[in-house]
């Protein structure tokens, strides 16, 4: 039975200059090392560890990968949102352009240069994630990603078009470390929604 658990990664050190992803924070390290202890201690059965290609997933795979007994595969596709312009918008230029435009034209027209719209985002998730449930088809996957990674999976599997959900994919807002778990139902030849934001190793965090 095909199943993927997609996991956000831990907090991270961000720039409002190119590199923009300087990896875990000491905040992020903790929360990955809680989510960690709990993955040893329920002794998953996973087949695979996939990680977007962004530094702060690769980190988070990486401290799961000892416990998974897996090496980590990159998946570029499976990439956050993309501001790669020339001039890179901050995140106040682009909450603040990306606010300005009407809420039907989201999906349609790019806030600045060199940034995805999110039926082009939108898209490009949901192609990877049907590429890996084709090569992984009955296997177990572990998937470290992003906040709209994971917003792009409900798009997936429930058949929605990224050009209509735009809106809906940013009202999902997981957290940090937390887990997404999606099964693949090959009787109904559909996906079910085990669990969603899932962070109960976090409790006993300071600031959860």
């Amino acid at each position: 039975m095909t199943q993927m658990y997609i996991v956000r990664h831990g907090d991270y050190i961000h720039s409002e200059e190119p590199p923009y992803d300087l990896g875990l924070s000491p905040d992020g390290i903790l929360q990955v090392q809680k989510l960690r202890d709990r993955l040893e201690r329920e002794n998953l059965d996973i087949d695979v560890l996939i990680s977007s290609s962004m530094a702060r997933a690769i980190q988070t795979a990486e401290i799961l990968s000892p416990v998974l007994k897996l090496q980590v595969e990159i998946e570029p596709d499976l990439d956050e949102w993309r501001n790669q312009g020339v001039n890179g918008l901050t995140e106040a230029e682009l909450a603040s352009q990306f606010d300005s435009l009407p809420v039907d034209q989201h999906a349609y027209i790019s806030p600045g240069p060199g940034l995805e719209t999110w039926g082009e985002f939108g898209f490009r998730v949901c192609n990877a994630l049907n590429r890996i449930c084709q090569k992984y088809s009955n296997k177990i996957m572990a998937i470290v990603a992003h906040g709209g990674t994971i917003e792009a999976s409900f798009v997936y599997c429930y058949g929605i078009s990224p050009l209509a959900a735009a809106p809906f994919m940013m009202r999902l807002t997981p957290a940090n470390t937390s887990i997404t778990h999606w099964r693949y139902i090959h009787k109904v030849n559909a996906w079910r929604l085990e669990k969603h934001n899932d962070t109960c190793h976090l409790y006993d965090t300071p600031n959860h």
